[in-house]
């Protein structure tokens, strides 16, 4: 029996030296493999996907990488201004953050968001920013997630699409009137272009409460957790569902 304890501690020890080990400022602790790292980022991909899609994330909010042959990388938290605002935002993050616990019963909340950038959108997981495509694979793992972001993308495109000649019919009918006050407004025109604008206003809105409500689903069911358990190749972290 001693020597059964000793073989599976030390199949575990080799598992578990398999792969990198990053810990984020937020608490966040991710077991990944294939890491690179470059002046200010690296890429990496998550140990137990089976998907291998390829992650960023940005060494300032990076705390720590302990790499499979026992070296470790510290770096230190970058210091910021104290202003009112950045501190009210330290205050939000803090507050969001997972607290942090022991290797074996870490748990990894998988969450999805998206924020609006000029002219297009980061996409993140976690703390890490990925791109659409790889927004998309992940998001799909939840079906009907996957489906409501996708109707209220359509709903949110087809409001655009409406809305660009609505407004430039408005704008012309309005444009030609205060260039020339004898000009006779078409009343058809102007009222069907107000109509259809509107409606291009509502179909953009449900969109995006659409898209938000998606990925409010999909964060509240996915979270995994790891823990020792069987593997295909013996015995170390896997990760729950």
């Amino acid at each position: 029996m001693r020597y059964f304890l000793y073989l599976f501690f030390m199949c575990a020890q080799i598992i578990v030296a398999g792969q990198d080990v990053i810990e984020f400022h937020s608490g966040t602790i991710l077991e990944v493999k294939d890491l690179a790292k470059s002046s200010n980022e690296i890429k990496f991909k998550l140990f137990t996907d089976s998907t291998d899609v390829e992650m960023i994330a940005y060494l300032k909010d990076i705390r720590s990488i302990r790499y499979a042959n026992g070296k470790v990388l510290e770096f230190e938290k970058p210091i910021i201004p104290k202003t009112k605002k950045l501190k009210k935002e330290k205050k939000k993050r803090n507050e969001k953050a997972p607290s942090t616990q022991s290797q074996e019963d870490t748990v990894v909340n998988q969450r999805l968001r998206v924020e609006k950038g000029f002219l297009v959108k980061r996409h993140y997981f976690n703390d890490l920013r990925i791109s659409k495509s790889e927004f998309n694979s992940i998001l799909c793992k939840n079906k009907n997630a996957f489906r409501m972001y996708n109707s209220g993308q359509v709903r949110k495109v087809f409001g655009v699409i409406i809305g660009i000649p609505a407004g430039f019919l408005f704008g012309l009918q309005i444009g030609a009137k205060l260039s020339d006050k004898r000009y006779r407004i078409n009343k058809k025109v102007l009222r069907g272009s107000l109509a259809v604008g509107l409606l291009s206003m509502i179909l953009e809105v449900e969109g995006d409460n659409k898209m938000k409500k998606a990925i409010r689903i999909y964060n509240q069911k996915k979270t995994t957790s790891l823990e020792y358990g069987v593997t295909p190749n013996g015995i170390g972290l896997v990760m729950r569902w």
